[in-house]
């Protein structure tokens, strides 16, 4: 069986009158472009053949210019995650900050109200405690944060339960709200 590319280019040196040698270095482009056409178009006139590997052409540059718009999209994505992600590891700091100076002011706060009597101050105090519990018990669970970052969440909403529990046993004993 004859290779298909030394026949082509025979057939091209031929038809371009020119040697075999100078015809190996010409014939690649064509052959090539024949190639595009596709297998079984042989039979086709050739202004068909080429029309079909123009078309194929036009195909793969709409192909690659959907690849492209696929990986933008992707960036873009990736990029909003990533936003996402930022939003969240800041939101996690403040509320993590937050509930660590509650827990700390808590007993402060208490003995102010047992020395003064002042419901005011415990009043803000467990409403900015229930807030900043709410708001932990969600960030336990974001995805976007990392498992040591849900850990610390965790730990600090067991912490504000137990702060918040306790004061709720307290207004309902001393009838402060």
């Amino acid at each position: 069986m004859v290779n298909q590319w030394v026949q082509f280019v025979k057939q091209y040196a031929k038809a371009n009158n020119i040697s075999y040698g100078h015809a190996i270095k010409e014939a690649g482009p064509a052959y090539h472009s024949m190639k595009k056409r596709g297998k079984g178009l042989d039979d086709l006139p050739d202004v068909l053949q080429e029309k079909i590997g123009d078309n194929l052409d036009n195909n793969s540059l709409d192909n690659f210019s959907n690849a492209f718009t696929e990986i933008n999209r992707n960036q873009n994505v990736k990029d909003e995650l990533q936003r996402r992600s930022n939003i969240a590891q800041m939101e996690f700091m403040d509320w993590n900050i937050k509930a660590g100076q509650l827990e700390r002011r808590y007993h402060t706060v208490m003995m102010n109200f047992i020395n003064t009597g002042d419901r005011g101050p415990i009043n803000i105090y467990y409403d900015k405690a229930v807030v900043a519990l709410n708001r932990l018990a969600k960030l336990q669970h974001e995805q976007l944060l990392s498992d040591q970052k849900r850990e610390s969440a965790r730990r600090s909403v067991m912490s504000l339960q137990n702060i918040v529990g306790s004061m709720s046993r307290y207004i309902i004993r001393y009838n402060i709200r």
